[in-house]
C-alpha cells in the first residue's frame, strides 16, 4: 500500500467490528459492545494508538484478556482453566495496568 491508501486504526477497527457485523446482517447482535449483544473483546497489553506512526510496534503487544460470547477465553497469556462467565465488568478482570478503551 502507498501512504495515501493506508487506513487509520479507527477506520480499521470500525471495519473489522461494525463493518463485519453489517456485512453479515448481524448488526443487532454483533459489532459493538452494548447490552444484549454478543460480547467478544480483547484487552491489549498496551495502547495500540501509541503505534500510529510506527505500526511495527504492534508486534510487541499481546492480548492480556480475551472474552468470547461474554465468557473468559484467555487471560494473561494462558487459557483460562474454567470457561466461566466473566461477570458484569469484564475489563475489571484484566491486569491492573492502565487501560485504554475505545468504543467501536
Amino acid at each position: 500500500w502507498t501512504a495515501p491508501e493506508r487506513v487509520g486504526l479507527d477506520r480499521a477497527l470500525e471495519a473489522y467490528t461494525v463493518g463485519g457485523a453489517r456485512a453479515w446482517h448481524l448488526e443487532s447482535s454483533r459489532g459493538r459492545l452494548a447490552p444484549g449483544t454478543d460480547a467478544d473483546l480483547v484487552v491489549w497489553s498496551g495502547d495500540l494508538y501509541d503505534h500510529a506512526h510506527d505500526p511495527s510496534g504492534l508486534l510487541r503487544e499481546h492480548a492480556e484478556l480475551t472474552i468470547v460470547g461474554g465468557r473468559l477465553a484467555h487471560s494473561a497469556g494462558a487459557l483460562s482453566e474454567a470457561d466461566g462467565a466473566v461477570g458484569d465488568d469484564p475489563v475489571a478482570a484484566a491486569p491492573a495496568r492502565d487501560r485504554h478503551v475505545h468504543a467501536h
